[in-house]
């Protein structure tokens, strides 16, 4: 009987499912896709997320409306979310530095992969201000931040369309950006609030010239940026055209191009930029729909965009004044913790200040490890050392008591040994200060490295993990290399370390990265290669260690 009850629910659940006009299968996401990587660390906590219509199409619209209906769900009560059509409703002047502003808009395939896009849907998402690399402090009484925009990727999302499900479709697109969205906001939760006074010294802006046939997509400020705009420009049949025209008004204005057109993600026809100054106060980008080269065009598989966007930016001169400064000490000692105010501190500031931050129950311990690092001075008083001693010697007892946790541990090691300067060859003093996890290290002779390799066979016990100190023949520079296969790992793991060195121990080039393999590469693409396997029944790690020197003549400098 329940066999057949069964089976009458599901014929049943599949005609209701037909008749809805919902059916049969629902939508899928094909493609997700991120490109490039932050290249500035979080800024101060996110206050808002504003998404912009980035097209006046309505696929665009509609798109970016459930992205932000969705996003509403799923991030943090205090951060609002915000849905704005800039091609109906002007752009106010607001204030950006705690804001992430995201373009939204739907994507044509190229022409190539028209065939096999057939029955689907594309999105773009992109912060902003990302193509013109956030906002950026210089020479701002000490202090400095970067924006969110800078950390938000560049995404796209594929996704299939089944007969009648147009508007699930949209809505699973949509889904999938604002939980991306949703983390880069998680990101900067544990970051400081913009304070208010620093937009103290800000004076009025007045904007800029109207741009002929632009869109005003966002105007704002930020406590380094007297006046920011983004526009929103139509290609038309003929975008070299366009393109000469928009510089031609540029230059009127006395923005001039800096540099020929640099071009990004070709894996997606996407962003050609012409970067723009206008003397030492303006700047500005033109992001531009023309083609890529020949030799990139089948590697593309959206159209770029049909229009352009011209990033216009003038610079604050003034800066904020020594009370400002003050009141941001005082006030907001967090705040000036992450925006590196420890560095300006004068000695009779620093003691009073180095406590008052150190008070404070928010701190992670990435921020105790920069108050470590920022205290730092050439010739510290006694009052200072035993502060930096105590802190340093607490830092090492919370990343001790996580040894339960190896991947943790390995990761807090490594920032530990990064604020410490081991990426340069240290003295047993400087050891020593590590405490009780100096056992964790793992120094390797010069005379033992040698492009044949040599085996090490290191215990497990008491060890989470192992900090191999590996000297740069010639330099002052040493490999600090933190490895911890996780307690149930068994399988040999490879760590590969690719960098050049010229005769005076400058690193001149090269990358870095954890392979599982090392497939074709041969002895003269890298420069240290070390692999291990963790044997749980020997209780040992077994670490092989090759060197092979930069070759003098490859050098190119």
């Amino acid at each position: 009987m329940s066999t057949i009850v069964l089976v009458l629910l599901v014929a049943g659940g599949l005609l209701g499912l037909h008749c809805s006009g919902k059916g049969l299968f629902p939508p899928e996401i094909v493609d997700n896709s991120s490109y490039g990587c932050s290249f500035n660390s979080p800024g101060p906590r996110l206050r808002r997320v504003l998404l912009l219509t980035g097209a006046p199409d309505p696929l665009s619209r509609r798109a970016v409306e459930y992205t932000a209906e969705e996003l509403r769900r799923i991030v943090p009560e205090d951060v609002r979310v915000e849905y704005r059509d800039p091609f109906a409703v002007s752009a106010p002047q607001e204030r950006l530095a705690d804001t992430l502003t995201l373009l939204v808009s739907a994507a044509e395939p190229a022409e190539a992969a028209a065939a096999e896009n057939a029955g689907r849907l594309s999105f773009r998402c992109s912060a902003a201000f990302r193509n013109y690399g956030g906002f950026v402090f210089r020479n701002w009484k000490g202090l400095s931040y970067s924006s969110g925009d800078g950390y938000y990727p560049f995404k796209t999302v594929t996704v299939s369309v089944p007969s009648g499900a147009r508007t699930a479709a949209i809505r699973l697109a949509a889904r999938t950006l604002a939980e991306d969205c949703r983390d880069t906001v998680s990101d900067t939760m544990d970051k400081y609030r913009m304070p208010e006074l620093l937009y103290s010294h800000l004076a009025a802006p007045e904007g800029f010239p109207e741009v002929p046939g632009g869109t005003l997509l966002q105007r704002g400020t930020a406590p380094d940026l007297r006046c920011m705009e983004l526009w929103y420009v139509p290609a038309g049949n003929d975008p070299a055209a366009r393109r000469d025209e928009l510089l031609a008004f540029l230059q009127r204005q006395g923005v001039e191009p800096r540099e020929p057109e640099r071009r990004y993600l070709p894996e997606t026809g996407e962003l050609t930029a012409i970067p723009l100054r206008g003397g030492d106060r303006f700047s500005g980008a033109l992001i531009t729909p023309l083609p890529f080269p020949e030799q990139w065009q089948g590697r593309a598989t959206l159209r770029p965009p049909a229009c352009f966007l011209l990033y216009l930016m003038e610079r604050e001169s003034a800066v904020p004044a020594p009370e400002t400064v003050r009141r941001l000490r005082l006030q907001h000692p967090f705040a000036f913790l992450q925006l590196n105010g420890i560095l300006s501190a004068s000695e009779q500031e620093l003691p009073e200040c180095f406590d008052r931050i150190l008070a404070l129950p928010e701190l992670t311990l990435d921020d105790r490890l920069l108050l470590y690092s920022h205290s730092e001075r050439k010739s510290p008083s006694a009052v200072m050392s035993e502060r930096r001693q105590r802190l340093l010697a607490s830092i090492i007892d919370r990343i001790a008591a996580k040894q339960g946790d190896p991947s943790q541990f390995s990761s807090d090691v490594s920032s530990l040994l990064s604020t410490l300067q081991f990426n340069r060859r240290t003295t047993p003093e400087q050891e020593k200060q590590l405490g009780r996890l100096a056992s964790l290290l793992l120094k390797i002779d010069e005379k033992e490295l040698c492009p044949e390799g040599r085996t090490f066979f290191v215990p497990t016990s008491g060890r989470p993990c192992v900090a191999l100190l590996i000297p740069v023949p010639q330099t002052a520079s040493q490999y600090c290399l933190v490895i911890a296969p996780g307690p149930d790992v068994v399988y040999p793991k490879v760590a590969f370390r690719y960098q050049n060195f010229d005769q005076r121990g400058f690193e001149w080039g090269g990358s870095s990265g954890v392979k599982s393999e090392f497939g074709d590469s041969t002895a003269s693409q890298y420069a240290l290669r070390v692999e291990w396997t963790r044997h749980p029944e020997q209780g040992q790690y077994e670490i092989r260690i090759a060197y092979t020197p930069p070759d003098a003549g490859k050098k190119g400098n």
